[in-house]
């Protein structure tokens, strides 16, 4: 059942992104409904929605995929295109900032399309908060707007995953959502 629902509030992330452009931002445990029998996810609250514009959601995708393929260059090119980084950047900082989206792709980097990738296990957490300082003091540019609330749901949902210990088919998710963008 950890799994299921940890699956469940993956492919809803993409979902909302990439099929409906919309996102409820607010990744609050009591925002959802699990029907056991169903083996459904219900969202049961709509309050903090954001749509999202179509050319903000390809560039994100594409950084998403650079990180699934560990493509530099389609990272770095794609956070430029969306105005996360300036290209003025030291190298501390962009090296912090490959790293970061990289740390945040690592689910869809699993060997096969079902394996599992272990939320609990992967260290999340204190991966992300060791870049902080230096994304705190080498930045340029804050991110566009769209990204905190964004980034709230991902970061919320990777979250109640970790406390779940979800082992989830993140893989097969984002392939199954890129192919269908």
């Amino acid at each position: 059942m950890r799994n299921k629902i940890g699956s469940l509030l993956i492919e809803l992330c993409f979902r909302e992104l990439f099929e409906w452009r919309m996102m409820q931002c607010d990744p609050n445990p009591a925002n959802y409904l699990y029907d056991k029998e169903k083996k459904i996810l219900n969202l049961i609250d709509f309050g903090a929605g954001r749509e999202y514009e179509a050319q903000f959601l390809e560039y994100y995708l594409e950084i998403i995929h650079g990180s699934y393929t560990s493509d530099r260059k389609k990272i770095i090119d794609n956070s430029l295109k969306m105005k996360m980084l300036t290209g003025e950047e030291n190298r501390e900082m962009a090296d912090a900032h490959y790293t970061g989206v990289m740390i945040v792709g690592e689910p869809f980097r699993t060997s096969h399309r079902e394996e599992l990738y272990d939320f609990a296990a992967a260290g999340f957490t204190e991966k992300v908060t060791k870049l902080l300082p230096t994304m705190s003091k080498h930045r340029l540019t804050p991110p566009p707007k769209e990204i905190y609330s964004l980034h709230k749901k991902v970061v919320g949902s990777y979250l109640m995953c970790i406390k779940l210990r979800s082992q989830v088919p993140a893989r097969r998710i984002f392939e199954d959502t890129y192919e269908n963008w």
